[in-house]
């Protein structure tokens, strides 16, 4: 099959790139006229290993999330044990692995982060610790927990009011933690297959079960408290400062002398208003002064309020009172840099600076928009917001506006907007296309482009053939294909494809091409020289091929990233723990018998490209085979796949010997990574030669690194894999 789909569409492209070498007369048109232009070279090698890294990339962040979903789950039915050991070192050693191949395709687009917002790699490092910081503050909580009820049982008042303050501290601890967690969860939640969000949901529980218990233990434990406050003016803004002035109370009688409060010298008294905390040392007796000037963002209110807040291991209970004060908002000052010049793919860089009176507004989220098509959101740091946005084709060319707005609302500082003029320029747009008849239709496939080859995504066009009229949407990298119901004659049809660029700020195009009794039609592409022709080749040899993927993964998804997946759906649904998993895996028919004998490295002794394709070839086989058998509660068989998959793709490496054990093997290979080689062959042995069966979980970080190990490591022996080694 490989042989015959590269034959196919190298056919396709001799057939598209004869003509444009030879200055072809092919129908070519730029906006519907002729052209000779020539574009740059493509090269091929650029995408020769991208599907293996991305799919690695993809099946890694999913194991990750797998694993913080695991971990999640037995946290919250109290298994702190095992929560922490599926965030081990194990996962750290994912991580790892996770953030170098990031690097390697790429990295993350920063354009729609918030500053403030950890990138996934950043997120699913910081998840782990935080997890684990979290299952000590737990573990420490229960335990506290129990004393604190041991000591209540026998009348153990002053041990009992110990372990409340220990208590009201460790839950400021959990707390803390499982907000870090949330925010690195919800962080890593756009990278991976895996619904994060359910684990949230089981983050709050355990947040919301520990100020329950907390809130009982205050009530009974702690000494309630009474506050008053006033201030010194009515209104309030962020360029104006007022005076709120108080006293907290404690209702103890042995906490008073002559109707007044001894507060503790130790105790700080922290209030609170509008959400602004003070947190004083100088105190006397209970009574504050605080100076308070609303933050740019604050809420916009008509009364303050103002609360007691005990810090933690405080034994009081938090008061509040209002005070008739209303915040009145005020104008900022907002500024925009910009380009003054853009088309269609090009990027407008900006800069915003925002300030209310002197001071610099920090976190306000900010709209930017060109015409009337809203680009991103970002938030100010320090005052100041910049940023690149690519112009999209949904802005009309001409004289538009590029804004940017103070996306607030009942807030100190009122909403804002600033605009500066910006041409938008058109650009021509390429059409190319080719067709090929099929039993229920013309299949038409092609691509859409800016004049230099920039494709030209998520816009219609109109394929017609005969009277039928389809209307398809490019894809991101601007290609099409669609099928298009016709009379099963063996006529020639014209196949025509349009563009309309109107309301955009592209131009219109069209091109055509025709198909007869043959199975394939001719080519229509347009000249900006090899680039396109090669695009256009490429999607007409998937249409005749019924293949897209042009990489080594011409098979469809990476064996990997389908065997995570796999797990995906049951751990989604059904909420069980890893050792509970291996039963919820779809039943199926029983497999194929795995050969016990030893694998040799004994194969084809032919040599040249042909042996090299076909070791990778079955080398991917196996390495699917294994993720067939793993998703299907198989662990044994797809440990033993794995295993011969790895020693199938390194046996180059062993010199002159075919007839070695599996630890021979071991002991005879001097290639990098021997500590991975060492794990997996550890664990070949025990699912092909012992007595009892791998878990599910060991036969995953056996497939992972074994799919590791044959796809980042080249046949040229470059060691790609080193760059994801870890100090353990």
């Amino acid at each position: 099959m490989l042989l015959a789909l590269s034959l196919c569409l190298l056919t396709a492209a001799a057939i598209c790139l004869g003509p444009v070498a030879a200055g072809s007369g092919e129908d070519v048109r730029t906006n519907g006229e002729r052209t000779n232009e020539t574009g740059s070279y493509v090269d091929p090698d650029e995408y020769s290993e991208s599907g293996d890294r991305n799919a690695l990339r993809a099946a890694l962040s999913d194991v990750l999330a797998l694993r913080l979903e695991t971990a999640v789950d037995e946290l919250e039915r109290g298994e702190y044990e095992a929560a922490e050991a599926v965030v081990d070192d194990v996962y750290r050693v994912r991580v790892e692995q996770y953030r170098t191949i990031v690097d390697a395709t790429g990295g993350y687009d920063s354009e729609d982060r918030p500053v403030d917002e950890p990138t996934p790699t950043e997120a699913f490092d910081r998840a782990g610790i935080d997890l684990r910081t979290l299952i000590t503050a737990l573990e420490a909580y229960d335990e506290t927990q129990r004393e604190y009820e041991r000591a209540i049982e026998r009348g153990d008042e002053e041990t009992g009011l110990d372990r409340a303050r220990e208590l009201d501290v460790l839950a400021a601890d959990v707390a803390a933690a499982n907000e870090s967690v949330q925010k690195q969860v919800a962080a890593a939640d756009p990278v991976t297959d895996v619904d994060l969000d359910a684990s949230s949901d089981r983050l709050e529980t355990v947040d919301r079960r520990i100020q329950r218990e907390l809130a009982d233990v205050r009530s009974s434990q702690f000494e309630t408290t009474t506050m008053t406050a006033d201030a010194d003016a009515d209104a309030v803004s962020v360029t104006d400062s007022i005076t709120v002035s108080g006293t907290v109370r404690v209702e103890n009688e042995s906490r008073s002398d002559d109707e007044t409060d001894r507060w503790p010298a130790d105790d700080p008294l922290v209030v609170e208003i509008n959400g602004n905390g003070h947190e004083l040392d100088d105190h006397d007796d209970g009574r504050f002064s605080v100076e308070y000037r609303p933050r740019p963002l604050a809420p916009a209110v008509d009364e303050l309020r103002v609360r007691y807040r005990p810090s933690p291991g405080v034994d009081n209970v938090g008061s509040e009172a209002t005070v008739p004060v209303s915040i009145e908002p005020i104008e900022p000052s907002l500024e925009l840099e910009s380009t003054d010049e853009v088309a269609y793919g090009e990027t407008a860089s900006y800069a915003v600076h925002l300030t209310a009176g002197d001071d610099a507004v920090d976190g306000a989220p900010i709209t930017v928009s060109l015409g009337d098509t809203e680009l991103e959101t970002v938030t100010t740091v320090d005052g100041t917001a910049t940023g690149e946005v690519t112009v999209p084709a949904s802005v009309p060319a001409g004289e538009r506006e590029l804004s940017a707005r103070v996306a607030v609302d009942e807030r100190a500082i009122e909403p804002a907007v600033v605009r500066n003029q910006v041409t938008v320029r058109e650009r021509e747009t390429r059409l190319g296309i080719g067709s090929a008849r099929l039993d229920d239709g013309i299949r038409v496939g092609g691509v859409l482009t800016t004049a230099d080859g920039t494709p030209v995504r998520d816009q219609p066009v109109v394929l017609s053939v005969d009277e039928t009229s389809v209307v398809v949407t490019t894809g991101e990298d601007g290609r099409f294909d669609e099928t298009v119901s016709t009379s099963t004659s063996d006529e020639e049809l014209t196949v025509n494809a349009t563009y309309d660029g109107a309301h955009t700020n592209l131009a219109s195009t069209s091109a055509e091409t025709s198909v007869g009794g043959q199975r394939w039609g001719t080519l229509s592409f347009l000249p900006a020289g090899p680039v396109i022709a090669l695009v256009v080749c490429l999607v007409v040899g998937g249409v005749l091929v019924g293949v897209w993927a042009l990489g080594r993964f011409t098979r469809g998804p990476d064996p990997l990233a389908r065997f995570v997946r796999s797990r995906i759906g049951p751990v989604s649904q059904q909420r069980r723990s890893i050792d509970e998993r291996a039963v919820l895996v779809e039943e199926s028919d029983e497999p194929n018998p795995v050969d016990d004998r030893e694998p040799t490295d004994a194969g084809d002794s032919s040599s040249g490209d042909g042996r090299v394709d076909d070791t990778s070839r079955r080398v991917d086989e196996l390495l699917d085979r294994a993720s067939d058998h793993v998703s299907r509660g198989r662990p044994n068989e797809g440990v033993r796949l794995a295993y011969t998959a790895v020693r199938l793709a390194l046996r180059s490496t062993i010199d002159d010997d075919r007839t070695n054990t599996h630890w021979e093997f071991r002991r005879r290979y001097s290639g990098p990574h021997e500590d991975e080689l060492a794990h997996i062959t550890e664990q070949y042995e025990r699912a092909a030669f012992g007595r009892e069966t791998v878990t599910e979980e060991v036969a995953s970080d056996v497939l992972l690194d074994a799919y590791a190990l044959v796809k980042l490591v080249d046949a040229d022996a470059s060691d790609d894999l080193e760059e994801i080694s870890v100090e353990r």
